[in-house]
């Protein structure tokens, strides 16, 4: 059944890209807003290339001042390696939804950035400055391949950090004839990305073919890396940037924008945005 005109997102054409598990949610808000989701998942989670490691970098949790989580996907797979009662140390969230993922687990969250969940925010905090962390043993719980800035900066700060990689992203098969016809029928009017990874995926599973169509197509990013690195890779149209990367966060960005350009237009419809074709 058509979305009602009056939802704020009715008959957007919405490309997600987050993974198979962590889609639907926001796939849910966005319908629920009058949306049309292109579901189209550019990262898949597994486990690390060496669960022994693993395994064993997570045992100086036992030993830490404290235990950083930086991703729902690091609580969950930690937990495969070892039970929740190992994580005794003040945790630490970078966002609500790895603080929900503790939660699950029966584990509270002794701190979170309440704005931007970014490792630059979670730096910002009082008790990760350099009076607070002199002699102290931090371990950092995230995917391989992470961001070296959080590990880098603690450490400058006068911390001992440990890093336990728990899992990994990999780019999918994915076929990209689902993306150039979404693109030729004018199904796509926007594309929400959540990491800088998940852009590069988007850019190389798009291919020749479907280069150009991204390049033209508006996307809604989670941070400044993301907008910064869509320019480098050719962007056309400036990103939109959401407050956090929450799903009412990004919902709200998609909204702003979407209301932002029927004004614009003047007909309430998403418009033709001078994509190759359209």
């Amino acid at each position: 059944m058509p979305a009602p005109r009056s939802l704020p997102l009715a008959g957007l054409g919405v490309l997600l890209t987050r993974p198979s598990g962590q889609i639907e949610g926001l796939a849910q808000c966005v319908e629920q807003t009058g949306g049309k989701v292109l579901r189209f998942p550019v990262i898949e989670i597994s486990a690390p290339a060496d669960t022994a490691v693993a395994h064993q970098q997570l045992q100086e949790a036992a030993r830490a001042d404290a235990t950083i989580f930086l991703s729902a996907n690091a609580v969950d797979w930690a937990m495969k390696r070892v039970p929740a009662e190992h994580f005794s140390a003040p945790l630490m969230a970078i966002g609500a939804a790895t603080a929900r993922a503790l939660a699950r687990h029966g584990l509270p969250t002794a701190l979170q950035p309440e704005q931007a969940y970014t490792s630059e925010a979670l730096l910002e905090l009082p008790q990760l400055q350099v009076d607070a962390l002199v002699g102290k043993r931090m371990l950092i719980v995230r995917g391989e391949g992470g961001r070296p800035l959080l590990m880098e900066t603690l450490k400058s700060r006068g911390a001992q950090v440990e890093v336990a990689e728990v899992y990994r992203r990999i780019r999918p098969s994915a076929d990209s004839g689902v993306l150039l016809r979404a693109w030729n029928a004018d199904k796509i009017d926007v594309a929400v990305l959540n990491s800088g990874e998940a852009l590069r995926n988007l850019y190389h599973l798009a291919g020749e073919k479907g280069r150009a169509q991204l390049q033209s197509t508006p996307l809604v990013v989670v941070s400044e890396r993301i907008a910064a690195l869509a320019k480098t890779l050719g962007a056309s149209i400036e990103p939109v940037l959401a407050a956090r990367a929450d799903n009412h966060a990004v919902v709200d960005a998609l909204i702003k924008w979407h209301l932002g350009k029927r004004n614009h237009d003047g007909d309430g419809k998403p418009g033709n945005r001078g994509r190759p074709g359209a």
